[in-house]
């Protein structure tokens, strides 16, 4: 005998993963849309492309922990894959401090994910009273040092 509740359970529970299951396979084809764009010589610069494979991984990060135990990992491994990629597609090259800006919806992608990666950082910093914690932590650490470690960072 099927319980009406548990009805719902199921479907929902299928509808999740048909979700699941789009957002992985449309993660997949941008992954091999922008692999195949290094073989174009027309097509998006290199670091571009390869801004939209971190976007792919992130998603297929964020899609298989949503709705799991792990979705808050999820979400934050997501957000810093995309957004710290977001800072090496924007330098010239990747691994100096060069900022590069062409205005194109890209660009403007990235920033926009910069963003977003604050936010979350922000939000879960908050939530579990880490912010509260700084002051103790820099003034142990040393305030010139932990300065000097945020401007080498920054």
């Amino acid at each position: 005998m099927r319980v009406e509740g548990q009805e719902l359970k199921s479907a929902g529970r299928s509808g999740l993963l048909l979700v699941k299951l789009a957002l992985v396979i449309a993660a997949a084809g941008l992954f091999a849309y922008s692999l195949s764009g290094f073989a174009m010589p027309n097509g998006l610069p290199n670091y571009e492309n390869w801004w939209l494979m971190m976007v792919a991984i992130g998603t297929i990060l964020a899609a298989l922990t949503f709705r799991t135990d792990f979705q808050t990992v999820g979400i934050i491994a997501a957000t810093l894959i995309i957004g710290f990629s977001a800072q090496l597609a924007l330098r010239t090259p990747f691994w100096h401090q060069h900022f590069r800006f062409v205005p194109s919806f890209l660009s403007y992608t990235m920033i926009a994910f910069l963003l977003i990666q604050v936010v979350v950082a922000a939000y879960y910093f908050w939530r579990q009273r880490i912010v509260r914690q700084l002051p103790r932590v820099f003034s142990e650490f040393g305030w010139i040092r932990s300065i000097a470690l945020i401007a080498a960072i920054v």
